[in-house]
């Protein structure tokens, strides 16, 4: 007994036995299933390297805010001798923790070079409180050498973090509502333009 065959609704020239029809609709299930595993394993890789990069760029910011709470503070500290109670374990543990980063181990090569001139930024500003803090303890004044090296130190750190949050941009998703909104930004120009060109030829 020959097996009844099923066509498509819109193509009817299309025609199979209800177990070909199952066939190929397992055939493309299993494709489908493949696709979506493929995609979800990419989707995964991104968002881990996304929170790498976002861990590297909070420990930059707590940096940058640790080296500015400093720097804020100089002016009514210079020429005293306030540095004697100046807090350092918390640039400490910053430092260390900048220094630890395994480079090339980091999930974007553009976040090496701020990473590893944050280090040498951090090491350098932690050395320069230290030395401050020492003399202070010995009735010593902080003087405006100490104070400039605490500020470009400073300016640096914060340099690597704005480079970092630029890398920290290209791993983060994009929302459909900034998509609509520079959609929008784009018909808006072109339409500017449009008009423009028309007032131009009207004149002309």
């Amino acid at each position: 007994m020959t097996e009844s065959e099923y066509c498509l609704v819109f193509f009817s020239d299309v025609c199979m036995s209800q177990s070909a029809w199952a066939a190929w609709a397992q055939a493309i299930l299993s494709v489908a299933a493949i696709i979506a595993a493929g995609r979800f394993g990419v989707l995964q890789h991104r968002r881990e390297i996304g929170q790498r990069v976002g861990a590297i760029v909070a420990l930059l910011a707590a940096a940058a805010d640790e080296a500015d709470d400093f720097v804020t503070a100089l002016p009514t500290q210079i020429a005293t001798t306030d540095a004697k109670r100046w807090e350092l374990r918390r640039v400490v543990s910053i430092a260390e923790a900048l220094e630890q980063i395994p480079v090339h181990d980091l999930p974007d090569e553009q976040l090496v070079s701020p990473v590893i001139e944050a280090a040498d930024y951090m090491a350098s500003l932690l050395g320069i409180l230290k030395g401050a803090k020492q003399q202070a303890i010995t009735d010593v004044r902080l003087s405006e050498h100490h104070a400039n090296g605490i500020k470009i130190n400073a300016r640096g750190i914060q340099s690597c973090y704005d480079q970092a949050v630029e890398v920290d941009r290209k791993h983060r998703p994009v929302s459909i509502r900034y998509r609509l909104t520079q959609w929008i930004e784009k018909r808006k120009d072109k339409t500017l333009v449009h008009e423009k060109a028309r007032i131009d030829g009207t004149k002309s």
